[in-house]
């Protein structure tokens, strides 16, 4: 989408700034913030869309939700810049685009790892530790619960699903037996 392709191209043009400056971190973790508002709130990301809503409007709130969160300078003055050029609707791309060239270019693999109940830290760090090992990248792994799968986990990393869950052996003997 022509949204994405944007986003992108805002990305690298802040993330070679935030390199430059040596606040690629704080950076980094002030466009997962955005990106996690963009996400969670659907009256802050249709305030973005809006052309009724005022740029002064628009970067006074942003102000208002970020300038106190932000680990570096850089992405309110990106943020501000976007509003002034008529470009916040880019927002959330160019956040996005920020996580997924950061995690390319640091060889980190973003994932989620899902079980019946919470596991152990220490089944979770062995999990981590071997999949690591497998895929040759370092893991940014979320847990979650889903009551459905009855035990085991599910693992998804990318676009690959490891599915080691009760629930899907119970499915597959289903259909073994309705071979039958």
């Amino acid at each position: 989408m022509v949204e994405d392709r944007i986003g992108y191209r805002y990305a690298k043009s802040i993330y070679a700034l935030a390199q430059e400056k040596g606040v690629l971190e704080g950076v980094k973790e002030d466009m997962a913030l955005v990106a996690d508002v963009c996400k969670s709130s659907r009256d802050f990301y249709t305030m973005l869309q809006s052309p009724i809503v005022t740029s002064f409007k628009k970067e006074a709130v942003i102000s208002r939700i970020f300038d106190a969160q932000l680990k570096s300078e850089i992405t309110g003055n990106f943020m501000k810049l976007l509003v002034r050029k008529g470009r916040e609707m880019y927002l959330p791309q160019a956040a996005e685009s920020f996580i997924q060239l950061f995690d390319s270019r640091h060889d980190i693999q973003r994932g989620a790892l899902i079980s019946a109940e919470p596991l152990p830290a220490a089944v979770v760090s062995e999990i981590v530790s071997t999949m690591a090992a497998k895929t040759g990248k370092r893991l940014d792994i979320q847990t979650k619960t889903d009551p459905t799968l009855i035990g085991g986990f599910v693992l998804k990393l990318g676009n690959r699903i490891y599915d080691g869950s009760v629930s899907y052996a119970l499915r597959r003997l289903k259909r073994e037996l309705a071979k039958r």
